[in-house]
């Protein structure tokens, strides 16, 4: 696959930061500016505003356990959150699939894990998902903040690679 950092810039990256570590926000949005992707911030979901359509929203979580919530430590494993609600947001599967087949450890999931009242644990939007107002491509990625360094970086490498296999297929399969 190949792009410039013109073709990645089309993209308009907002960077979302939903509880997730200032360490591993702060290594992400910097790799992807010093590589030439021009990112927007965005401190928390309920902050997003302005959407036109043209923006492709990755949120950054914090890696938690599947069933109870509790803090995964040491784990370089990335878990790539695609839409719960996949009748309205299809525009995200390619772009929650590219990050999933470019990140080297990662499983996909589609929503959060949430205890409902009844004690039944059922996947559910993800805070990200809830604030979506348009038909915009996005994808949650929670990150542990105990990720190693050298996972780290290879996770940030790999999120570029994603937004490169996005464009080849945008590129041959049309919007």
């Amino acid at each position: 696959f190949t792009a410039n950092a013109d073709d990645l810039a089309q993209y308009n990256v907002v960077l979302v930061k939903d509880d997730v570590s200032d360490r591993v926000f702060d290594h992400v949005a910097t790799y992807l500016e010093d590589v030439g992707i021009p990112v927007r911030i965005v401190e928390s979901s309920e902050e997003l505003n302005n959407l036109d359509g043209s923006d492709t929203i990755i949120g950054l979580m914090d890696l938690k356990t599947a069933k109870n919530g509790d803090t995964v430590k040491n784990d370089d494993t990335v878990k790539v959150i695609a839409p719960n609600d996949n009748d309205h947001y299809n525009r995200s599967d390619p772009l929650a699939i590219a990050m999933r087949n470019s990140i080297t450890h990662s499983v996909i999931q589609s929503g959060v894990y949430n205890i409902d009242a009844t004690g039944i644990t059922k996947l559910t939007q993800s805070k990200l998902e809830k604030h979506m107002n348009a038909d915009i491509p996005f994808v949650t990625l929670a990150i542990s903040s105990d990720m190693s360094e050298e996972a780290l970086a290879n996770t940030v490498e790999e999120i570029v690679d994603a937004l490169v296999r996005l464009h080849e297929y945008t590129k041959y399969a049309g919007d």
